[in-house]
């Protein structure tokens, strides 16, 4: 497992847990990332996970993700994927998140409630966009209508980088009332 830093500033921090400084400026309260992602196998990996519809390979990133998360507790909290457009769900065929997240929640013994969270506005990807940009492409991308008064939420990610995305999740899941969110990636890159 990866040394866990805030995922605003990326200075060393327990468990992952979004520092007071950046608190003011993000509604995550901390990500737990597993592993990293430029120069390594797990690049090759997701890519081919997400891109390549090689869904056997859910496995093998569930149980990275898993190592990462199985050292806290976690009873009383749900487990959430980051969810797709529909258009990129019907290009891809799946939601990779959706499939990591659904065996998380089964081996934390965690409720899942894959529809907690939309994601209302299609996005371009953001694999070569500045932390502004990714910002402002994800703004208001999500929503969700559901009560989460007082809720805890795990929200499952395949890779961070900025932290954009989770960052506008995360808003739209305290918008409707969520206490703690906490993202849980597979890789940072």
């Amino acid at each position: 497992m990866r040394e866990q830093v805030c995922c605003r500033c990326g200075r060393a921090s327990i468990n992952g847990r979004t520092c007071e400084k950046c608190k003011r400026y993000l509604d995550l309260d901390g990500v737990i990332v597993a592993a990293g992602y430029e120069g390594g196998p797990m690049r090759e990996l997701v890519h081919k996970f997400k891109y390549n519809g090689l869904t056997d390979l859910a496995t093998i990133l569930f149980w990275v993700l898993f190592q990462a998360v199985m050292t806290q507790e976690w009873q009383g909290w749900v487990v959430v994927p980051m969810p797709l457009h529909s258009s990129k769900f019907h290009e891809r065929g799946f939601n990779q998140t959706d499939l990591l997240a659904r065996k998380l929640a089964g081996y934390l013994g965690a409720e899942y409630r894959p529809n907690w969270l939309r994601r209302v506005r299609a996005t371009v990807t953001q694999t070569r966009l500045s932390q502004l940009e990714r910002q402002a492409n994800v703004y208001k991308a999500f929503s969700s209508s559901v009560d989460l008064r007082g809720e805890k939420i795990l929200l499952v990610d395949d890779v961070m980088t900025t932290g954009a995305t989770l960052g506008a999740a995360a808003q739209a899941l305290k918008d409707a009332g969520a206490k703690v969110v906490w993202g849980v990636v597979v890789a940072r890159g």
